[in-house]
């Protein structure tokens, strides 16, 4: 089975994260009113959202199997929200930020073979799917400040809401034929780096852009599902290794206070 940080721990985690930013958030805007002019500090708290395209790969490795899974390069479309504080000393700045994403980048590769028995040839496919639903971050931000340009790089831990799959199809008049469908959802863990700009566009208002790379590592665990054949339905496992990583583009708004 796969070894995996429980959901429970993420969700805890993360929870605080977002409590310790909300309560700064909160007080920043006690502290601060809403700045009338194009501001010159990055210090405060800040909102945003953002849209991101997203590629990367998932590995496969060469458990024994059935048929081999192939390896492929996932692409998608993400949205997702931030919200980060930010303290500026000088021309310099460190800051935390929690991130959120939804979207869908996916791949699925198909491979068909043929299976011989006796004089007779009989067709199969399987295809092997990789999803990324969902990542949800937490990073440290370092910047320096050009005036209406912040230039950063950030590091920090990233979580994924992935789903492999596995179809596999026999030729129906095959004496041995075989039907399943496979598949495994977790969170993974991983870590993000980073770089960017912002560019102060109005009052309380950036325009950012944003380049990120994660790595999920090399998660192990058991595809489940069911299987038709011959002999009738039945719950089948099997066994893999796959390893991740994303790279995004990112353009957002955000909204400092």
């Amino acid at each position: 089975m796969a070894r995996r940080v429980p959901l429970k721990a993420y969700a805890l985690g993360c929870f605080a994260v977002f409590l310790g930013v909300s309560q700064a958030c909160a007080q920043s805007m006690l502290l601060n009113p809403v700045r009338k002019t194009l501001f010159t500090d990055w210090s405060g708290c800040h909102v945003g959202v953002d849209g991101a395209y997203t590629t990367g790969s998932s590995s496969w490795s060469d458990i024994p199997k059935l048929v081999s899974l192939k390896n492929h390069n996932v692409n998608g479309r993400a949205l997702g929200g931030v919200l980060g504080c930010d303290l500026q000393v000088g021309p310099l700045l460190a800051g935390l930020e929690a991130e959120l994403a939804f979207g869908n980048t996916t791949k699925s590769t198909t491979q068909s073979g043929a299976t011989v028995v006796g004089p007779k040839t009989y067709p199969w496919s399987a295809i092997n799917t990789s999803t990324v639903s969902s990542i949800a971050s937490v990073s440290g931000r370092a910047g320096i400040d050009l005036g209406r340009i912040l230039l950063f790089a950030k590091g920090g831990v990233a979580a994924a809401r992935t789903k492999l799959g596995f179809t596999y199809t026999s030729d129906p008049n095959i004496p041995s034929f075989l039907q399943s469908n496979m598949h495994d959802s977790n969170w993974r863990p991983g870590f993000l780096l980073g770089v960017g700009a912002e560019l102060a566009i109005a009052a309380g208002f950036s325009l950012k852009a944003e380049y990120d790379l994660m790595n999920f590592g090399t998660g192990r665990g058991s595809l489940m599902g069911t299987a038709l054949n011959t002999s009738g339905l039945s719950i089948v496992s099997q066994v893999y290794e796959n390893k991740m990583t994303i790279s995004r583009l990112k353009a957002g708004v955000n909204y400092r206070f």
